[in-house]
């Protein structure tokens, strides 16, 4: 069973809390400095769970604010240094400093201040730096977030979810094919915001064989104590069959059904924890669902799921792929030429990109050399209009898709990107524009030198993240492409930037410090897609 787009901005409702005693629960100094509490010291806070914990409250640095600087967390190491269920002195200030804990903090719990350098920096901002830290040991030294959770509470999430959910557009459905699409959209909408996929991180430097399940086999090995031996034998010899039966078969680790099956092993949603959550739902609200339309249409997320994971031909499916996300959402990452629908239900052949943003998949729409640059369909037809070139044989040098393709593709898109040299350099993000669709619409913008909000953009080194850039797209004249010398918006790259410098497109005038247009056998690539 397929998964479709997932429908985002829904919240999960969570159990209600059963303490309903009207007492005083500071949730932060600010609800003390509102009581007349003035003097800085420890004070005792909850969390949105109702668990208290000590905080230093500072009231008088600033007049009227009040700032917490301990908050508590349930495992750090520094340097290693650990705490378990300690608080830790976190700082975080719009404009100033990134979230992150200062070393030298003496007013928490967790005090890492041994061998830490005067206002060493920890897990972000990086003003001050300690190299004996790993993520600011050197330049090349890296530093992740991450946001997650435990299954239990969100089996539950998921369970309540199905419940509040409105099932209104299912019921009133006289189509098959919409109310099961419809169906098999919130179910998975609902899934994926309650029961996320656990992750492991994979890089471009792994060989092919190393998969998802590889990796979380080699991470399990290192907490292993190395006494055991009898477990090390059996983990290093189930790692040794996979990898084997990988080298054997290396199409197998990208996208087919028994690839997706060993996915499966590592994660919180496995098939039958899904047959579990909901035959469980239905006993445990058996009494209040009991010959209601709810109690039926959990019934039927049985019936599907169990047809989904019983159904004999992967390749087979009831619903069409609008876009290369829909090809992800199935778990395939293999880039190359697949199958898609246009808004009338017409196919055609597009090519995908997987790999070069983990999470993210991207549809190429337009693609050329710098020798055909004058080419009218290339350099001077702006997005909105039909000029559709080589588009049923996808290559590098000279390719457009139509109108009523693309069109399609937008509206099943949430970015738009724009790369040089895809099929030499792949991704590196130099050279390099991404925006979002509902921050500024490439396709039917027509304008000149206006200053277009964009996610993140490279131009021969000048980086610029949430600013915006001059853009330019004019009907007869111009593809839309960025102009380097314009100074007018936030993003500046006209340091080294030649006499009115396109970028992009068009490319009329053209910098060979720039990838695209560096020779005559340069490419550039204009790409619509989103994340999952």
């Amino acid at each position: 069973m397929s998964a479709c787009l997932v429908l985002m901005g829904y919240s999960c409702p969570t159990p209600p809390s059963v303490n309903t005693e009207l007492t005083f629960h500071p949730f932060s100094c600010l609800d003390y400095l509102k009581r007349g509490v003035s003097k800085c010291d420890v004070y005792k806070l909850f969390d949105s769970s109702g668990n208290s914990f000590p905080a230093y409250c500072d009231f008088q640095s600033e007049r009227g604010t009040a700032w917490t600087l301990c908050k508590k967390v349930e495992f750090v190491s520094i340097r290693n240094h650990k705490g378990m269920h300690q608080t830790a002195q976190f700082w975080q200030k719009n404009g100033v400093w990134g979230l992150h804990i200062d070393s030298t903090g003496r007013d928490c719990q967790f005090k890492p201040s041994s061998g830490a350098v005067v206002g060493e920096d920890n897990f972000g901002f990086y003003w001050t730096t300690n190299p004996k830290f790993r993520c600011s040991k050197d330049d090349q030294s890296t530093t992740q977030w991450w946001f997650g959770g435990h299954l239990k509470h969100r089996k539950e999430a998921l369970h309540l979810g199905l419940i509040a959910e409105d099932w209104g557009e299912v019921l009133s459905g006289n189509n098959v094919d919409c109310v099961v699409n419809n169906l098999e959209k919130k179910i998975w909408t609902l899934m994926d915001k309650c029961m996320p996929l656990k992750s492991v991180r994979l890089s471009s430097r792994d060989p092919v064989w190393i998969t998802p399940l590889v990796k979380s086999m080699l991470r399990a090995k290192s907490r292993i104590s190395c006494n055991n031996v009898e477990r090390h034998n059996v983990i290093n010899s189930r790692i040794s069959e996979v990898i084997r039966a990988n080298r054997k078969n290396p199409r197998l680790v990208i996208g087919s059904r028994e690839w997706l099956k060993n996915v499966d092993l590592i994660s919180q949603r496995l098939g039958q924890s899904v047959l579990r959550i909901a035959s469980q739902l239905v006993f445990l609200f058996e009494g209040q669902l009991q010959n209601t339309m709810a109690f039926k249409i959990v019934m039927l997320a049985l019936c599907l799921i169990h047809l989904g994971k019983s159904f004999p031909n992967p390749n087979i499916s009831f619903f069409h792929r609008y876009s290369c996300r829909d090809y992800l959402k199935q778990g395939i990452s293999l880039c190359g030429i697949y199958k898609l629908f246009d808004s009338s239900g017409n196919s055609f052949p597009a090519y995908c990109d997987f790999q070069s943003e983990h999470g993210t998949a991207w549809t190429l729409v337009m693609s050329w050399s710098h020798v055909h640059r004058a080419l009218a369909s290339i350099g001077k037809t702006p997005f909105k209009y039909n000029a559709p070139v080589n588009e049923n044989a996808q290559n590098w040098k000279l390719y457009r898709l139509g109108l009523s393709r693309m069109k399609s593709l937008q509206s099943h898109s949430t970015h738009w990107r724009a790369t040089c040299g895809y099929p030499t350099y792949g991704v590196d993000f130099r050279d390099y524009v991404r925006g979002n669709f509902s921050d500024f619409d490439v396709v039917d913008y027509l304008g000149s030198g206006e200053c277009k909000k964009v996610e993140f953009v490279n131009i021969r080194g000048h980086i610029g993240i949430h600013v915006t850039a001059s853009f330019w797209q004019k009907t007869g004249y111009w593809l839309a492409h960025i102009s380097s010398p314009s100074t007018g918006c936030t993003f500046n790259p006209s340091s080294g930037a030649t006499p009115s410098e396109d970028n992009f497109g068009f490319h009329q005038h053209f910098n060979t410090l720039f990838r695209c247009t560096k020779n005559d056998e340069s490419t550039t690539q204009w790409w619509f897609g989103g994340h999952l």
